[in-house]
Protein backbone atom coordinates (compact mmCIF):
# COMPACT_ATOMS: atom_id res chain seq x y z
CA UNK A 1 0.00 0.00 0.00
CA UNK A 2 0.96 3.41 -0.74
CA UNK A 3 2.05 5.03 2.07
CA UNK A 4 0.03 8.57 2.79
CA UNK A 5 2.38 10.36 4.08
CA UNK A 6 0.09 13.91 5.70
CA UNK A 7 -2.18 11.17 6.49
CA UNK A 8 0.32 9.37 8.88
CA UNK A 9 1.60 12.21 9.93
CA UNK A 10 -0.83 14.21 11.56
CA UNK A 11 -2.73 10.43 12.71
CA UNK A 12 0.47 9.76 14.83
CA UNK A 13 1.82 13.12 15.73
CA UNK A 14 1.81 13.46 19.38
CA UNK A 15 1.38 16.85 19.00
CA UNK A 16 -2.49 16.62 17.00
CA UNK A 17 -4.55 15.96 19.99
CA UNK A 18 -3.31 18.66 22.13
CA UNK A 19 -2.96 21.10 19.01
CA UNK A 20 -6.84 20.10 18.46
CA UNK A 21 -7.66 20.64 21.67
CA UNK A 22 -6.16 24.07 22.64
CA UNK A 23 -7.81 25.33 19.58
CA UNK A 24 -10.93 24.37 20.14
CA UNK A 25 -10.91 25.78 23.51
CA UNK A 26 -9.73 29.24 21.80
CA UNK A 27 -12.94 28.67 19.93
CA UNK A 28 -14.71 27.97 22.89
CA UNK A 29 -13.29 31.08 24.70
CA UNK A 30 -14.22 33.58 21.37
CA UNK A 31 -17.92 32.18 20.73
CA UNK A 32 -19.06 31.20 24.03
CA UNK A 33 -17.56 33.64 26.43
CA UNK A 34 -16.26 36.35 24.41
CA UNK A 35 -18.83 37.16 21.30
CA UNK A 36 -21.50 34.31 23.10
CA UNK A 37 -24.09 33.38 20.25
CA UNK A 38 -27.56 33.63 21.88
CA UNK A 39 -29.54 30.19 22.16
CA UNK A 40 -32.83 29.96 20.94
CA UNK A 41 -36.56 29.20 23.36
CA UNK A 42 -36.63 24.94 23.10
CA UNK A 43 -40.52 23.76 23.17
CA UNK A 44 -39.42 20.61 25.01
CA UNK A 45 -39.93 21.43 28.74
CA UNK A 46 -36.71 19.15 30.51
CA UNK A 47 -34.75 20.79 27.68
CA UNK A 48 -35.79 24.29 28.94
CA UNK A 49 -35.60 23.49 32.34
CA UNK A 50 -31.99 22.72 31.69
CA UNK A 51 -31.38 25.59 29.62
CA UNK A 52 -33.13 27.47 32.97
CA UNK A 53 -30.85 25.46 35.40
CA UNK A 54 -27.60 26.64 33.24
CA UNK A 55 -29.02 30.20 33.39
CA UNK A 56 -26.35 32.61 31.89
CA UNK A 57 -24.69 32.17 28.98
CA UNK A 58 -21.09 31.23 30.06
CA UNK A 59 -22.14 28.99 32.68
CA UNK A 60 -23.96 26.76 30.72
CA UNK A 61 -21.32 26.84 27.56
CA UNK A 62 -19.03 25.97 30.67
CA UNK A 63 -21.71 23.05 31.19
CA UNK A 64 -21.09 21.56 27.72
CA UNK A 65 -17.42 22.43 27.32
CA UNK A 66 -17.27 20.26 30.42
CA UNK A 67 -18.91 17.72 28.72
CA UNK A 68 -17.49 17.41 25.60
CA UNK A 69 -14.04 17.36 27.58
CA UNK A 70 -15.50 14.11 29.06
CA UNK A 71 -16.32 12.78 25.87
CA UNK A 72 -12.92 13.03 24.59
CA UNK A 73 -11.35 11.68 27.39
CA UNK A 74 -13.61 8.27 26.65
CA UNK A 75 -13.22 8.45 23.26
CA UNK A 76 -9.53 7.43 24.40
CA UNK A 77 -10.52 5.29 27.04
CA UNK A 78 -12.82 3.28 24.80
CA UNK A 79 -10.15 2.48 22.81
CA UNK A 80 -7.14 1.86 25.27
CA UNK A 81 -9.65 -0.84 26.89
CA UNK A 82 -11.53 -2.58 23.86
CA UNK A 83 -8.86 -2.10 21.37
CA UNK A 84 -11.84 -0.88 19.10
CA UNK A 85 -9.12 0.39 16.22
CA UNK A 86 -6.78 -2.39 17.02
CA UNK A 87 -3.96 0.05 17.38
CA UNK A 88 -3.26 2.67 20.30
CA UNK A 89 -4.43 5.87 19.38
CA UNK A 90 -5.90 9.25 20.48
CA UNK A 91 -6.87 9.99 17.27
CA UNK A 92 -10.53 9.40 17.50
CA UNK A 93 -10.65 12.13 20.40
CA UNK A 94 -8.73 14.59 17.86
CA UNK A 95 -11.27 14.02 15.18
CA UNK A 96 -14.08 14.41 17.51
CA UNK A 97 -12.32 18.03 18.47
CA UNK A 98 -12.25 18.98 14.97
CA UNK A 99 -15.75 18.46 14.34
CA UNK A 100 -16.82 20.34 17.25
CA UNK A 101 -14.68 23.04 16.34
CA UNK A 102 -16.58 23.78 12.92
CA UNK A 103 -19.85 23.39 14.69
CA UNK A 104 -20.20 26.47 16.02
CA UNK A 105 -23.62 26.01 16.95
CA UNK A 106 -22.37 23.18 19.72
CA UNK A 107 -20.85 26.53 21.32
CA UNK A 108 -24.43 27.14 22.45
CA UNK A 109 -25.46 26.60 26.15
CA UNK A 110 -27.81 23.60 25.55
CA UNK A 111 -28.30 19.51 26.27
CA UNK A 112 -26.89 18.30 23.29
CA UNK A 113 -23.54 18.24 25.28
CA UNK A 114 -24.67 16.05 28.33
CA UNK A 115 -26.53 13.57 25.85
CA UNK A 116 -23.68 12.96 23.84
CA UNK A 117 -21.62 12.01 27.02
CA UNK A 118 -24.70 10.47 28.45
CA UNK A 119 -24.47 8.13 25.26
CA UNK A 120 -20.56 7.75 25.07
CA UNK A 121 -21.01 6.77 29.01
CA UNK A 122 -23.22 4.25 28.09
CA UNK A 123 -21.27 2.80 24.66
CA UNK A 124 -18.80 2.21 27.59
CA UNK A 125 -20.94 0.06 30.08
CA UNK A 126 -21.75 -1.85 27.13
CA UNK A 127 -18.51 -2.49 25.59
CA UNK A 128 -17.45 -3.63 29.61
CA UNK A 129 -20.22 -6.51 28.86
CA UNK A 130 -19.10 -8.39 26.07
CA UNK A 131 -18.81 -12.04 27.68
CA UNK A 132 -18.63 -11.14 31.13
CA UNK A 133 -20.16 -12.73 33.89
CA UNK A 134 -20.85 -9.35 35.29
CA UNK A 135 -23.08 -8.58 32.44
CA UNK A 136 -26.22 -7.83 34.31
CA UNK A 137 -24.31 -5.15 36.34
CA UNK A 138 -22.91 -3.46 33.21
CA UNK A 139 -26.26 -3.73 31.13
CA UNK A 140 -27.85 -1.62 34.33
CA UNK A 141 -25.11 1.08 33.80
CA UNK A 142 -25.47 0.84 29.92
CA UNK A 143 -29.20 1.38 30.54
CA UNK A 144 -28.93 4.12 32.94
CA UNK A 145 -27.03 6.70 31.08
CA UNK A 146 -29.42 5.99 28.22
CA UNK A 147 -32.58 6.07 30.20
CA UNK A 148 -31.02 9.63 31.69
CA UNK A 149 -30.07 10.92 27.93
CA UNK A 150 -33.66 10.10 26.81
CA UNK A 151 -35.19 12.54 29.84
CA UNK A 152 -33.23 15.06 27.58
CA UNK A 153 -34.06 13.43 24.08
CA UNK A 154 -37.11 11.25 24.48
CA UNK A 155 -36.20 9.55 20.87
CA UNK A 156 -33.23 8.00 22.74
CA UNK A 157 -35.98 5.17 23.21
CA UNK A 158 -35.71 4.37 19.27
CA UNK A 159 -32.27 3.00 20.14
CA UNK A 160 -33.29 0.51 22.94
CA UNK A 161 -34.11 -2.53 20.33
CA UNK A 162 -30.43 -1.96 18.98
CA UNK A 163 -29.15 -1.64 22.32
CA UNK A 164 -30.43 -5.06 23.32
CA UNK A 165 -29.33 -6.47 19.85
CA UNK A 166 -25.64 -5.38 21.18
CA UNK A 167 -25.83 -7.26 24.32
CA UNK A 168 -26.65 -10.38 22.17
CA UNK A 169 -23.71 -9.92 19.95
CA UNK A 170 -21.59 -9.53 22.94
CA UNK A 171 -23.14 -12.38 24.14
CA UNK A 172 -24.34 -10.91 27.11
CA UNK A 173 -27.99 -10.90 26.49
CA UNK A 174 -29.59 -13.42 29.06
CA UNK A 175 -32.79 -12.84 31.58
CA UNK A 176 -30.65 -11.33 34.43
CA UNK A 177 -29.30 -8.33 32.20
CA UNK A 178 -32.48 -8.17 30.44
CA UNK A 179 -33.83 -7.28 33.47
CA UNK A 180 -31.16 -5.70 35.07
CA UNK A 181 -30.82 -3.14 31.65
CA UNK A 182 -34.94 -2.68 32.18
CA UNK A 183 -34.45 -1.78 35.70
CA UNK A 184 -31.56 0.73 34.89
CA UNK A 185 -33.54 2.63 31.94
CA UNK A 186 -36.59 2.86 34.35
CA UNK A 187 -34.17 4.39 37.40
CA UNK A 188 -35.02 7.86 36.00
CA UNK A 189 -38.23 7.43 35.63
CA UNK A 190 -39.20 6.06 38.79
CA UNK A 191 -37.40 9.05 40.00
CA UNK A 192 -38.79 11.33 38.16
CA UNK A 193 -42.36 9.84 38.68
CA UNK A 194 -41.77 10.65 42.40
CA UNK A 195 -40.80 13.79 42.06
CA UNK A 196 -43.75 14.64 39.90
CA UNK A 197 -46.43 12.52 42.28
CA UNK A 198 -45.12 14.62 45.40
CA UNK A 199 -45.38 17.76 43.95
CA UNK A 200 -48.94 17.51 41.66
CA UNK A 201 -46.91 18.05 38.95
CA UNK A 202 -47.78 14.68 36.43
CA UNK A 203 -47.04 16.10 33.41
CA UNK A 204 -43.62 16.61 33.86
CA UNK A 205 -43.96 12.36 33.89
CA UNK A 206 -46.21 12.18 30.72
CA UNK A 207 -43.97 14.67 28.85
CA UNK A 208 -41.18 12.77 27.51
CA UNK A 209 -44.07 10.28 25.72
CA UNK A 210 -45.96 12.87 24.28
CA UNK A 211 -42.16 14.34 22.59
CA UNK A 212 -41.70 10.67 21.61
CA UNK A 213 -45.14 10.45 20.13
CA UNK A 214 -44.85 13.60 18.35
CA UNK A 215 -43.72 12.77 14.82
CA UNK A 216 -42.86 16.01 12.22
CA UNK A 217 -43.73 15.75 8.53
CA UNK A 218 -40.80 13.98 6.48
CA UNK A 219 -38.16 16.63 5.46
CA UNK A 220 -40.09 19.29 6.74
CA UNK A 221 -37.79 21.61 9.36
CA UNK A 222 -35.21 22.92 7.41
CA UNK A 223 -31.22 22.62 8.47
CA UNK A 224 -28.90 25.57 8.82
CA UNK A 225 -26.38 25.06 6.78
CA UNK A 226 -23.55 24.53 9.61
CA UNK A 227 -25.49 21.94 10.99
CA UNK A 228 -25.74 20.08 7.59
CA UNK A 229 -22.30 20.43 6.59
CA UNK A 230 -20.85 19.03 9.84
CA UNK A 231 -23.86 16.42 9.08
CA UNK A 232 -22.76 15.33 5.73
CA UNK A 233 -18.74 15.22 7.40
CA UNK A 234 -20.14 12.77 10.11
CA UNK A 235 -22.46 10.52 7.59
CA UNK A 236 -19.18 10.93 5.08
CA UNK A 237 -16.67 9.51 7.44
CA UNK A 238 -19.40 7.05 8.75
CA UNK A 239 -19.71 5.44 5.35
CA UNK A 240 -16.53 5.19 4.15
CA UNK A 241 -15.22 3.97 7.25
CA UNK A 242 -18.17 0.92 7.12
CA UNK A 243 -16.74 0.32 3.36
CA UNK A 244 -13.44 -0.25 4.70
CA UNK A 245 -14.24 -2.09 7.72
CA UNK A 246 -16.38 -4.90 5.83
CA UNK A 247 -13.85 -5.54 3.17
CA UNK A 248 -11.13 -5.79 5.84
CA UNK A 249 -13.07 -6.97 8.71
CA UNK A 250 -10.89 -10.45 8.18
CA UNK A 251 -8.16 -7.90 9.96
CA UNK A 252 -10.03 -7.19 13.41
CA UNK A 253 -10.12 -9.88 16.29
CA UNK A 254 -13.70 -11.11 16.79
CA UNK A 255 -14.13 -9.01 19.54
CA UNK A 256 -13.58 -6.06 17.54
CA UNK A 257 -15.25 -6.30 15.11
CA UNK A 258 -18.12 -6.90 17.03
CA UNK A 259 -17.55 -3.77 18.46
CA UNK A 260 -17.17 -2.36 15.25
CA UNK A 261 -20.32 -3.99 14.20
CA UNK A 262 -22.30 -2.46 16.50
CA UNK A 263 -21.04 1.34 16.24
CA UNK A 264 -21.97 1.04 12.82
CA UNK A 265 -25.45 -0.02 13.40
CA UNK A 266 -26.19 2.75 16.12
CA UNK A 267 -24.17 5.06 13.39
CA UNK A 268 -26.61 4.71 10.71
CA UNK A 269 -29.75 4.50 12.87
CA UNK A 270 -28.68 7.97 14.23
CA UNK A 271 -27.98 9.21 10.49
CA UNK A 272 -31.83 7.75 9.38
CA UNK A 273 -33.51 9.05 12.70
CA UNK A 274 -31.82 12.79 11.96
CA UNK A 275 -33.08 12.66 8.10
CA UNK A 276 -36.68 11.25 8.49
CA UNK A 277 -37.25 13.42 11.64
CA UNK A 278 -35.19 16.59 10.72
CA UNK A 279 -36.55 18.69 14.45
CA UNK A 280 -34.41 15.84 16.01
CA UNK A 281 -31.25 16.43 13.82
CA UNK A 282 -29.01 18.37 15.93
CA UNK A 283 -29.64 16.51 18.39
CA UNK A 284 -29.20 13.02 17.12
CA UNK A 285 -25.95 14.85 15.32
CA UNK A 286 -24.26 15.37 18.75
CA UNK A 287 -25.17 11.55 19.88
CA UNK A 288 -23.57 10.61 15.91
CA UNK A 289 -20.42 12.82 16.12
CA UNK A 290 -18.06 10.06 18.99
CA UNK A 291 -19.74 7.48 16.93
CA UNK A 292 -18.20 8.81 13.59
CA UNK A 293 -14.96 9.91 15.34
CA UNK A 294 -14.30 6.38 16.80
CA UNK A 295 -15.04 5.09 12.58
CA UNK A 296 -13.30 7.42 11.22
CA UNK A 297 -9.88 6.80 12.99
CA UNK A 298 -10.29 3.36 12.60
CA UNK A 299 -10.13 4.22 8.73
CA UNK A 300 -7.85 7.25 8.85
CA UNK A 301 -5.37 4.89 11.43
CA UNK A 302 -5.32 1.59 9.81
CA UNK A 303 -5.74 2.47 5.90
CA UNK A 304 -3.03 4.53 4.24
CA UNK A 305 -3.89 4.48 0.40
CA UNK A 306 -3.97 7.19 -2.26
CA UNK A 307 -7.82 6.89 -1.49
CA UNK A 308 -7.55 7.66 2.34
CA UNK A 309 -4.80 10.44 1.72
CA UNK A 310 -7.54 12.65 -0.53
CA UNK A 311 -9.80 11.85 1.93
CA UNK A 312 -8.04 12.61 4.56
CA UNK A 313 -6.47 16.16 2.83
CA UNK A 314 -9.86 16.58 1.71
CA UNK A 315 -11.53 16.98 5.38
CA UNK A 316 -8.67 18.71 7.15
CA UNK A 317 -8.79 20.97 4.22
CA UNK A 318 -12.74 21.52 4.54
CA UNK A 319 -12.91 21.88 8.38
CA UNK A 320 -10.19 24.41 8.07
CA UNK A 321 -12.33 26.51 5.90
CA UNK A 322 -15.51 26.82 7.54
CA UNK A 323 -13.91 27.23 11.04
CA UNK A 324 -12.14 29.82 9.41
CA UNK A 325 -15.25 31.27 7.86
CA UNK A 326 -17.20 30.91 11.22
CA UNK A 327 -14.39 33.03 12.68
CA UNK A 328 -14.88 35.84 9.74
CA UNK A 329 -18.78 35.80 10.45
CA UNK A 330 -17.66 36.15 14.24
CA UNK A 331 -15.69 39.60 13.45
CA UNK A 332 -17.88 40.95 11.18
CA UNK A 333 -21.73 39.72 11.26
CA UNK A 334 -21.48 40.04 15.48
Amino acid sequence: MARAGFQHAVVTGRLTLPATVAVSFLLWLLFAAWKPVPAEADAYVFRRLFDEFVSGTLQGSLVSLLAYAAVVYLLIELNNAYAVIRVRTSFQASLFCWLVVVSSFLFVPGAGSVVSLCFVLALYFMFRSYQSSHAAEWAFGCMFFLGTSSLLFPAVFLLYPLFLLGLSLFRALHARSFLAGLLGWAVPYWLLWGHAFFHGQMALFYAPFRELASFAPLFSVPLPLPVLAVALWAVLLLACSSIHYWFATYEDKIRSRAYLNFLIMVGFALALLGLFQMQHAEMALQMLLPVAALLGAHLFSLLRTRFSNLLFVFFFVSVLLVALHNLWMLWFNS
